[in-house]
């Protein structure tokens, strides 16, 4: 008797196989609907002046995202040796208070603060800012490797 329930499931099994298959074969589904209703007249809306809000937190990267005020010009990154390298000989370190064009830079121990009207950003300590004739050098290192970024500062 099991063989009848044996052979029943083989003849049912391939049945639902075939019919699968043959359904998955036709992909180009196309959907139609009539349009109904008509369009209305345009209608008058209020004019919406969005204030954008200040942007405020640690940005390793803000000297980047502010062209106006930095323009970066090359970006070193790998081992820490390697980096180094890429630091022109007699750079020398920057420490309080620098201007670039709309922003303003206070370098110090506890990392960059740049300030460009509401907005405040930090590049977060340990960083160093080095600069080079006419040209600043943010370099900042880590456990494994380090960032050296090229900026020249807009006057």
């Amino acid at each position: 008797m099991w063989r009848f329930y044996l052979a029943a499931t083989l003849i049912v099994a391939a049945f639902v196989f075939a019919v699968t298959l043959r359904k998955q074969g036709s992909t180009d589904i196309q959907v139609s609907a009539r349009a109904s209703g008509t369009p209305s007249a345009p209608r008058e809306q209020a004019d919406q002046k969005a204030t954008p809000s200040s942007v405020r937190g640690d940005a390793p990267w803000a000297l980047s995202a502010l062209p106006e005020c930095a323009r970066q010009d090359a970006e070193t990154r790998g081992p820490v040796a390697f980096v180094r390298r890429a630091i022109p000989p007699g750079a020398r370190e920057v420490r309080g208070h620098l201007q670039a064009g709309p922003c303003s830079i206070d370098v110090s121990e506890d990392g960059i603060r740049v300030v460009r009207g509401n907005d405040l950003m930090l590049v977060p300590p340990p960083v160093r800012l080095l600069e080079s004739k006419g040209r600043y050098f943010l370099y900042e290192q880590n456990r494994k490797d380090a960032v050296l970024r090229v900026y020249t500062f807009a006057k």
